[in-house]
């Protein structure tokens, strides 16, 4: 079975929108996902965070890039807020109370479409003990591909 990762919306950021380091691991993660290496699964909510910044600046190559991203379907799994969804958030959020609705809404959506992995740039989020977060370093390519 294909490992799924879960993508947090800032991996896209740094793949689409940034230079440097870390940049080129989140190139390297979705190149990893184009050759199949792993499926990645992202939630609706992903697509609303990506495109705030690309429509206030009207820059199109960016909307049109993570438009067409997201209709990859051999790649990426588009998951929907359903309430199944909201109640996982919402017992996410129980269990650390710190956690936004956001971030509750990735990790839920992360669990409920059994991802094994959740990657993100973000150290203060708390993960599930079934979840294994991994943060975009120089070990993650490494990491990934021992997991799969």
């Amino acid at each position: 079975m294909t490992l799924r990762v879960y993508l947090d919306t800032n991996i896209f950021i740094e793949a689409f929108e940034q230079t440097g380091i870390t940049h080129e691991i989140a190139e390297a993660v979705f190149g990893q996902v184009e050759r199949g290496v792993f499926f990645a699964v992202i939630s609706e909510l992903c697509v609303a965070e990506l495109l705030v910044k690309p429509l206030r600046e009207n820059e199109q190559d960016l909307i049109e890039a993570y438009s067409t991203l997201m209709l990859l379907p051999d790649a990426f799994s588009v998951c929907p807020i359903n309430r199944d969804t909201l109640v996982e958030a919402a017992r996410q959020r129980a269990i650390n109370p710190g956690t936004k609705l956001p971030d509750a809404i990735h990790i839920a959506t992360a669990r409920l479409h059994e991802c094994k992995v959740f990657l993100t740039t973000e150290t203060r989020l708390h993960m599930p003990r079934d979840l294994i977060r991994l943060n975009l370093d120089n070990s993650t390519i490494t990491e990934l591909q021992a997991l799969a």
